[in-house]
């Protein structure tokens, strides 16, 4: 969800319920997430039969890995690019004895886990499922993307076939050999099987995923605290949406744009931006539809709601020729910050996000309604979290630490910020560092370090930076916005640069940065101490950071580097034998069965005890 994508910083976006519970709470206008919403897992530790739930809710998200590990992506070996690769990011994901789930965390105050919606944390072997890392249940999908709805709904989007661009194959290893037409979408429980699921009695994901979280509201037991994580779908390419949910954007089908960038797209641009802000309006009716099923259980008055998105937004490629932006899928904006999804730049990982709850023993009525700028991080709501649970965040097992910090106190204003730094990037083998600073006990000014090309590869075998592809570092103005409140001075398109040997910024007088301050960083006193500041956190990141092949990430006999491995044929033949993309190794100390038929004649996955 991009920064213009949500109601309150955009009129066209259709969101009351959402906004009206950020009025009510506490919107964070510093949350940072990672650059885009790929994943990473460890194994799952032996914790007897407990089962997890929390009564806090966390929607839709990002980051998940950092969310659920409260540790950053570097020092779990993830800084790479490679997990943009679709089979990489179904496999090489699971990082052993790196320390527990939040969910299972959560277990030892009693609470149950539910989870719906997408996974992305890795599913090779049983134990990287959600099932097996302290949630009861599941239903959604466990990778990437899905199709959301139509004749070919839960379909994967991963990669396609030349016969076919609606099936799914193995375009890594052998372009066309291992052609699939399977569902992403199933249902599992902790007991060890999954099923698929075809229905088609639902329009679009996010309506079966709102229907799954009320249905878990309704059947759980009241006396038992919750934990209720729902990952929406969208918004998500492919860009679908329902019409009536896109038709209550305020963006006429078919409008006119007053933009010279988009007056060569023709009704493309309406249309896809409509069912983009569409997919926002779907998610708040779930909003809506979770809020009653708690209400009508007697839940919501102890309820606390955490809304946050994964990353930003997906901006159309500006710096290619129209016959290619026209065409993008890609259509969520981040104005006025500059930069997309995939970058390092505000718009990539500057998100939106909000505390609320209606029992003011919980979020006070004195800071109903307002802003908490201070620097929130994905990571920090596992230690948040547990900390409302009552639990400590670091125990035996979490092994190196925890990058989690409890943000509660601050922001409900009974403490100055919790965290002075965020390093957002370490990978020292590309040299591309990455920090924001808070000088607290100064100007109270954030300030930002970038050091390398902040690009990202996007195609296969990305262990290093693709320089060749687009940084996507420029900032593009949506097609909808009122050209008079353009912000006088920013550029709508163009190609940023590299930051080498560097890009400094302050990003509290500067959030589009625009004005670099590298070349400036010992001219004055301010700003020499900010820069030590932030090489200073850089530094000390260094001491954590792993190297992607030595973090474990993948299992052995993998390399991230290699795509043309045997397994990968392995993984999508499975999926046509189960009818689901599902796992295809089996757990240490178990046997892998093969699929087998239930009683309703639809496929499902199982070990042998």
């Amino acid at each position: 969800m991009g920064w213009y994508d949500i109601g309150w910083n955009n009129p066209m976006a259709n969101s009351p319920i959402m906004t009206g519970m950020m009025k009510q709470g506490v919107q964070l206008t510093r949350h940072y997430a990672s650059r885009f919403c790929a994943p990473y897992v460890r194994r799952r530790r032996t914790r007897g039969d407990s089962h997890t739930h929390a009564r806090a809710r966390a929607a839709p998200n990002r980051s998940r890995g950092m969310l659920m590990t409260g540790r950053m992506p570097w020092v779990l070996g993830l800084q790479s690019d490679f997990n943009l690769n679709p089979i990489e990011s179904m496999r090489c994901m699971v990082n052993p004895d790196r320390g527990t789930f939040l969910p299972e965390r959560l277990a030892e105050a009693g609470y149950r886990s539910y989870m719906v919606g997408k996974w992305h944390l890795g599913h090779y072997r049983d134990d990287a499922m959600p099932t097996a890392r302290g949630f009861r249940s599941y239903v959604g999908y466990l990778n990437g993307a899905t199709i959301h709805m139509g004749k070919h709904q839960f379909r994967s989007t991963r990669c396609a076939c030349s016969h076919d661009p609606l099936d799914v194959c193995d375009t890594l290893s052998a372009p066309g050999q291992f052609c699939v037409t399977v569902t992403d979408m199933i249902n599992a429980t902790n007991s060890g099987w999954v099923q698929p699921i075809y229905t088609r009695e639902f329009a679009h994901t996010d309506e079966l995923l709102a229907n799954e979280a009320v249905r878990l509201i309704n059947n759980h037991d009241t006396s038992v605290p919750l934990f209720l994580y729902v990952a929406w779908g969208g918004p998500h390419d492919p860009n679908q949406s329902p019409s009536q949910f896109a038709d209550a954007t305020g963006i006429a089908r078919g409008a006119k744009l007053d933009s010279s960038l988009y007056q060569q797209c023709g009704a493309t641009v309406t249309n896809q931006r409509r069912n983009v802000l569409g997919m926002v309006a779907l998610i708040d009716q779930g909003m809506d539809l979770i809020r009653a099923a708690l209400f009508g259980r007697g839940m919501w008055d102890n309820t606390v709601v955490i809304f946050i998105s994964d990353n930003g937004g997906l901006t159309p490629r500006m710096d290619q020729p129209p016959s290619t932006y026209c065409n993008d899928p890609y259509y969520g904006f981040n104005y006025p910050l500059r930069g997309s999804k995939y970058s390092f730049w505000e718009g990539g990982i500057r998100t939106v996000g909000f505390v609320y709850s209606p029992n003011q023993l919980l979020v006070p009525q004195a800071v109903q309604g307002t802003q908490y700028g201070g620097l929130v991080t994905m990571t920090d709501w596992r230690a948040t979290i547990l900390g409302l649970a009552q639990l400590p965040n670091l125990v035996d097992g979490d092994e190196g630490g925890m990058d989690s910090i409890d943000q509660w106190d601050s922001l409900m204003g009974n403490a100055p910020p919790a965290r002075q730094s965020y390093v957002f990037q370490y990978w020292d083998q590309a040299g591309r560092y990455g920090a924001i600073w808070h000088d607290l006990d100064g100007n109270n000014h954030m300030y930002k370090l970038m050091i390398g090309w902040q690009g990202v590869g996007e195609g296969v075998g990305a262990m290093g930076p693709t320089q060749g592809l687009s940084p996507r570092d420029y900032l593009v103005a949506p097609p909808e916005l009122d050209r008079s409140l353009l912000i006088p001075g920013l550029v709508s398109n163009g190609l940023g640069r590299d930051c080498t040997p560097g890009c400094m910024f302050d990003i509290t007088a500067d959030p589009y940065e625009s004005n670099d301050l590298y070349s400036q960083s010992a001219s004055t006193p301010q700003l020499s101490k900010a820069f030590a500041a932030l090489q200073a956190a850089i530094a000390t990141a260094g001491q954590t950071a792993l190297s992607t092949i030595a973090s474990g990430i993948c299992a052995a006999g993998y390399a991230p580097e290699s795509v043309d491995t045997p397994n990968d044929g392995n993984a999508m033949a499975t999926a046509q034998y189960c009818g689901a993309y599902v796992p295809w190794m089996a757990a240490p100390g178990q046997t892998k069965i093969p699929c087998n038929q239930d009683s309703g004649g639809g496929s499902y996955y199982e070990y042998e005890e």
